[in-house]
């Protein structure tokens, strides 16, 4: 596996506004995002185009950029490049903005690439000092037979 490559594992910080612009939001944090969404822009993962987003969205994501399957890695890149952001997300959040930390892992089925990890105390100090919450999603690809 190598960087770039899309592994089963992800972590993604997002920042929502309805008033602020990702590039105003990257100007306030100092970091550029991985992504952005415009309020009024269709979701392009919508395969029947119905949907558009309803805020502005800069989002930092692990995806291709974390050589691991293991979901702590991937927050742990995430995190330490936001760990010193405390005071803009402050700000942030005073600004009416929405913020979200989350952690996603795919599996197939096969038991050898079920999820197993642990985060360590250090790791979880530095999310809480964020002010942020921590969600975790497992989802099963739907070709699994049970």
């Amino acid at each position: 596996m190598s960087i770039g490559e899309r592994t089963p594992a992800m972590a993604v910080f997002a920042i929502r506004s309805v008033n602020l612009s990702p590039d105003q939001i990257s100007g306030i944090m100092g970091l550029r995002p991985t992504e952005s969404e415009h309020a009024g822009q269709p979701d392009l993962d919508d395969a029947e185009g119905r949907l558009v987003f309803d805020t502005n969205g800069w989002i930092f994501s692990s995806e291709g950029l974390v050589n691991s399957n293991n979901i702590a890695d991937h927050l742990t890149s995430v995190v330490d490049r936001i760990q010193d952001k405390a005071p803009e997300l402050t700000s942030l959040r005073a600004k009416g903005c929405t913020i979200s930390l989350s952690a996603s892992y795919v599996t197939d089925g096969n038991q050898e690439k079920w999820l197993s990890t642990s985060l360590n105390p250090e790791l979880l100090e530095k999310i809480a000092k964020l002010g942020l919450a921590l969600k975790i999603r497992v989802d099963m690809q739907e070709d699994i037979a049970c």
